[in-house]
């Protein structure tokens, strides 16, 4: 009986490690939470198939060279590849060259990560966070412009995905970073997530609202745009760095509280600069403002 269970224990095991790097994504380890992400990701089957292809990708490759399984069932070193394959997924067409080049992005995105946290582990005592993707990404779409068979993605959604609802601009702008962080800016995955991290912890959703309303409010001042501000889908930044400072790598408390929204508003001016070299250089910086900032405080 032990060994007809064991089978189905493995794959289990597997299953659990790729839902649990989209939970990675949002500080939350919980596999139940994963599953949820990956549904909302599916919602644009292009992005999140894109997705779903590079962390099993990073993860076949990772059982290949033997990587212990316990650390990979955690979802932390594959969480990379997933963003890095849905980034791919969000730009690109389907066909097999892009399929192959978000395989090769997987893979690649995976052996950074391994040596980024081997390096901060040893040298700096820091967490990789998404450092990983960000080298990952640049790469791949700067390779990608040299690749006359891949197709752009109109990046258009859904009619139920691209729906505001009526809502009020903050409500929708916040909702569509949220679904940004998994390059799906839709006001219903927004909703979805929020809810989500609403049920797992109060203190992170609060700090996520705190930091997407400070930073947007602030950043609206200088480009005297409220509505650029609030609708700009980079606006995610905000929401990742008041988390992880104020409630994930800090104890959440009044002073921790301070720091990340000094945090954020040292993040603006990042925000708006990654975002014009990105556009002379053709090459997308995504969470390079939270990676600094975080890893900064």
């Amino acid at each position: 009986m032990t060994n007809f269970l064991q089978p189905l224990r493995s794959a289990f095991a597997v299953v659990q490690g790729i839902v649990r790097s989209y939970a990675e994504i949002f500080f939350l380890s919980r596999a139940a939470v994963g599953f949820v992400l990956v549904v909302g990701t599916l919602l644009n089957w292009r992005i999140g198939a894109a997705g779903l292809l590079a962390v099993v990708a990073a993860y076949a490759f990772a059982r290949l060279i033997r990587m212990d399984a316990r650390t990979l069932q955690s979802g932390y070193y594959t969480y990379n590849p997933l963003l890095a394959g849905l980034s791919l997924g969000a730009t690109l067409t389907w066909s097999w060259p892009t399929a192959l080049l978000i395989v090769v992005a997987g893979v690649l995105t995976f052996l950074l990560t391994a040596a980024i946290v081997h390096l901060f582990r040893f040298y700096l005592n820091l967490p990789a966070l998404s450092l990983p993707f960000v080298v990952g990404s640049a790469i791949m779409h700067t390779a990608a412009l040299r690749y006359s068979s891949l197709g752009l993605n109109s990046r258009k959604l859904g009619e139920l995905m691209s729906d505001d609802f009526g809502l009020p601009l903050v409500v929708v702008g916040f909702c569509k970073s949220l679904g940004a962080i998994v390059f799906v800016p839709s006001v219903a995955v927004g909703a979805m997530f929020s809810l989500l991290l609403l049920i797992r912890s109060r203190i992170l959703f609060g700090l996520a609202v705190g930091g997407y309303l400070l930073g947007t409010s602030l950043r609206a001042m200088l480009l005297d745009n409220p509505q650029q501000a609030y609708l700009d889908v980079y606006s995610f930044n905000f929401l990742l760095i008041a988390m992880a400072v104020g409630g994930v790598f800090l104890v959440p408390s009044g002073t921790s509280f301070l720091i990340a929204a000094a945090a954020v508003c040292c993040s603006i001016v990042l925000v708006d600069a990654v975002q014009v070299f990105g556009y002379f250089f053709a090459v997308p910086a995504y969470t390079l403002p939270f990676n600094l900032v975080t890893l900064g405080v």
